[in-house]
């Protein structure tokens, strides 16, 4: 489906190539009694972060709020929160600051009147540098001639100018999927034979992991019906500039709304918003569906393919699995690219929900396909 393993450059060689910045519906502004920190990490995972906060200041874990994870190994900048009651009875403000500063870079601080939850991350701000691959031979070898990187710089362009008028699968990145717990037939055991392990974290994760990847196997199926870009009866949109809760709406054959505005979802297992045919839409009218439909027919063969019952689906719950429905395309916004040498330096944002290493691997796929329409 996608991967990090691309053909024409490098991605992630080195820490400083990949930067992600952290941004909120609401700035924090001076006012209010909750404690904000907006720090940079590197090497570090943000549970590191927690677990070192928890012990020197001897406050439990969830005395911090954070609104998301951020990647371990590369320079990613996160907010952080904390009660003012709690620095008080515990340590004042300026404390907690020396004690973060020694394993982060602290960026700047204020006050807020509301903690951090996960819904206020909006959107996220990538800094990528993408290392050129010596492709010559390479491309000599399968098409016997070789690419000039004027041409190759004209094709990446073209590449990028789609992306940012189009929409790309809003696939979950391969980070979410655990290398040493990569076989989905493994995580699929446990939804079957409702089998949990000594960790149930563990389990957790690995079932997590695939909900995640039915919801890839869809974006796939939908692709290869020539689904993508299109609506059927059934299908649930979600209006993707609706402000931090998602708003769904029903399409059917004689609604109308705006592709700009509305994608496309499919159900994440493990939250009450399920299969179509059975759906609490955001004002808890319960909607059951009598016909099949091209949006049914698709959710049933995945199930299908999986081996999986309607009945089954509920298992998912048992593990505390959590996610809602999630549009099946993203578009970034804010597109900008220059080229350092023959290196390619991309900055943009995109919704929390998704991930700049799918818009790479993305890109990478649109360049071999145009590559090989040039060269034959």
């Amino acid at each position: 489906m996608i991967t990090e393993d691309l053909k024409y450059f490098e991605f992630k060689k080195f820490p400083h190539d990949f930067i992600v910045e952290e941004k909120l519906w609401n700035v924090p502004s001076w006012k209010g009694h909750v404690f904000y920190v907006f720090f940079e990490k590197k090497n570090k995972n943000t549970f590191d972060i927690l677990k070192y906060l928890s012990k020197e200041l001897n406050l439990k874990r969830k005395h911090f709020w954070i609104a998301w994870l951020k990647d371990k190994f590369w320079i990613t900048r996160q907010w952080i929160s904390i009660y003012k009651r709690t620095l008080n009875s515990r340590w004042w403000a300026k404390k907690f600051l020396d004690i973060l500063s020694k394993k982060v870079k602290i960026l700047k601080y204020t006050w807020w009147n509301e903690l951090l939850k996960v819904w206020d991350n909006k959107w996220n701000l990538f800094f990528l540098r993408l290392r050129r691959k010596d492709i010559g031979k390479g491309i000599s070898k399968n098409y016997n001639q070789k690419i000039s990187e004027d041409f190759f710089k004209k094709i990446v362009e073209q590449c990028l100018k789609e992306i940012k008028e189009n929409w790309f699968p809003n696939y979950f990145g391969i980070q979410r999927f655990w290398k040493k717990f990569s076989n989905p037939k493994i995580w699929k055991k446990l939804i079957l034979w409702q089998k949990f392990l000594n960790d149930p974290l563990e389990a957790q994760f690995k079932v997590q992991a695939y909900a995640s990847w039915l919801f890839n196997k869809y974006i796939v199926l939908r692709l290869s019906e020539w689904l993508f870009d299109k609506f059927v009866k059934w299908d649930i949109l979600v209006d993707i500039l609706s402000n931090k809760h998602p708003i769904f709406r029903l399409y059917l054959s004689d609604t109308k709304f705006e592709k700009e505005k509305f994608i496309v979802s499919w159900p994440v297992w493990g939250y009450n918003l399920v299969v179509s045919w059975d759906f609490k839409i955001k004002d808890w009218m319960i909607v059951k569906f009598t016909e099949l439909t091209p949006a049914l027919e698709l959710e049933l063969e995945i199930l299908k393919q999986e081996w999986l019952t309607v009945n089954v689906l509920a298992n998912f719950k048992k593990f505390k699995v959590f996610g809602i429905r999630r549009p099946i395309k993203v578009i970034p916004s804010d597109l900008r690219y220059k080229w350092d040498k023959n290196d390619l330096l991309l900055m943009f944002e995109l919704p929390s929900w998704s991930y700049a290493s799918v818009l790479v691997s993305w890109l990478d796929k649109l360049i071999d396909e145009k590559l090989t329409q040039n060269l034959w």
